[in-house]
């Protein structure tokens, strides 16, 4: 469940830069850069090259190579902006950032032993210099749900960044509190706090497409079905809420003819890009047709979503049962 929200913490931090950087100009740049704003990323890479080397210049290196995806040199910019720069909150941040990346790709555990402290420690200092930095404290928060204790969890603190998440900006506490309680697979909460989100941020997909997914998952069409319809309401969202509508009938096997008209309008429609993948939606479609024994449609739409997503094993699984 958690990661239908937030994904693994080193996604998230990466995709959210705290806005203090060496600057507020200049750590707005390095989002919109790594967001993939043309002028940003020719800003970020003008204050790379610029000379005299300094904390800015590593920063602004930094986000160069998080771009490139070029991880080691990432690293060493962002430590020598925190050297540089040891007020920095933001600077910290990304030391953390990319210690969790270090890890996530780390193949011995004793590297891994190594590199959970170094976590903890820059988010803990990001926040020491400024509390109110809110990707820090997400950061340090999903630290503390996924490391094993002995490397420093603690699903009792995490629940505090949570709470201090929460202070500062409602929305993200929320889905901070979902995390935490997510990790602990205290469903009845995880629930408690969607349908909150529904009611306090309506017009969120956040709320919608989790609340109706979990009815569907426990088995409940009835009220997955009135979530999506409550959702639909809104009028925001629409092609998520088809593809949430397609999904609950894959999963639960009712109103099925009413699933495939919604994948198949969701297949032909307008679609955002936080909106599902096109795979995901040949795939609940190819397990509609297999529940109504439909096996030469199923098949189709199961190649579709395996030619779009050769990852989605799931769907490749299904092809190969039935060939």
């Amino acid at each position: 469940m958690l990661r239908r929200f937030a994904g693994s913490f080193i996604a998230l931090a990466m995709l959210s830069l705290s806005v203090r950087a060496q600057s507020l100009a200049d750590a707005k740049t390095c989002d919109r850069a790594i967001g993939g704003v043309a002028a940003a990323k020719a800003t970020i890479q003008r204050l790379a090259a610029t000379r005299p080397v300094s904390p800015l210049t590593h920063f602004a290196a930094g986000c160069a190579s998080v771009m490139a995806s070029q991880w080691d040199s990432a690293s060493a910019h962002f430590d020598s902006a925190a050297k540089g720069n040891p007020r920095s909150s933001a600077a910290f941040l990304w030391v953390g950032n990319m210690s969790g990346q270090q890890l996530r790709m780390a193949t011995t555990t004793p590297l891994k032993v190594k590199l959970a402290p170094a976590i903890r420690d820059a988010y803990t200092k990001a926040i020491a210099l400024d509390g109110s930095n809110i990707d820090a404290r997400e950061g340090l928060m999903q630290f503390l749900i996924e490391a094993p204790p002995p490397l420093g969890g603690d699903k009792v603190k995490a629940a505090e960044q949570a709470t201090a998440i929460g202070r500062l900006n409602p929305f993200r506490g929320l889905s901070a509190q979902i995390a935490v309680a997510s990790s602990t697979n205290d469903r009845v909460n995880v629930e408690k706090l969607l349908l909150q989100v529904t009611t306090q941020f309506p017009d969120s997909v956040l709320g919608w497409a989790n609340l109706s997914a979990m009815q569907a998952d426990d088995h409940r069409p009835a009220e997955a079905f009135a979530t999506i319809t409550r959702w639909q309401a809104r009028r925001t969202h629409p092609m998520f809420a088809l593809f949430s509508i397609g999904r609950t009938a894959a999963v639960t096997g009712e109103q099925m003819d009413r699933g495939v008209q919604a994948l198949q309008q969701y297949l032909r429609g307008q679609r955002n890009a936080s909106d599902p993948p096109l795979a995901n939606a040949h795939y609940r479609l190819a397990q509609i047709y297999e529940r109504q024994h439909k096996v030469a449609d199923a098949k189709v739409q199961y190649q579709f979503a395996v030619k779009l997503n050769p990852s989605l094993r799931d769907a490749q699984l299904s092809l190969e049962r039935l060939r």
